[in-house]
């Protein structure tokens, strides 16, 4: 997978996170909806949530930090 636990990726919602930076610290289903999904470390506090949602624990970061995307809403940062 191109996209593995622990990349660094930027995320950009097209709603109220652009490009920002994070890491990838879960990968799968979840129970708020249907499909892939991939649940991210924002290193700034933009986000919505600490890693859970409904009550579900998918990983652990500060509150505001995690954020749940689709695939089509990261690009992977290449470290130089």
């Amino acid at each position: 997978d191109e996209y593995p636990i622990g990349c660094r990726v930027i995320v950009n919602t097209d709603h109220h996170i652009f490009n920002k930076v994070g890491f990838i610290r879960y990968v799968g289903k979840t129970y708020f909806k249907e499909g892939i999904w991939y649940g991210i470390e924002l290193e700034e506090p933009v986000g919505k949530n600490d890693g859970s949602f409904g009550g579900h624990v998918y990983f652990h970061c500060p509150d505001k930090h995690g954020v749940f995307v689709r695939r089509d809403k990261i690009r992977r940062l290449i470290e130089k």
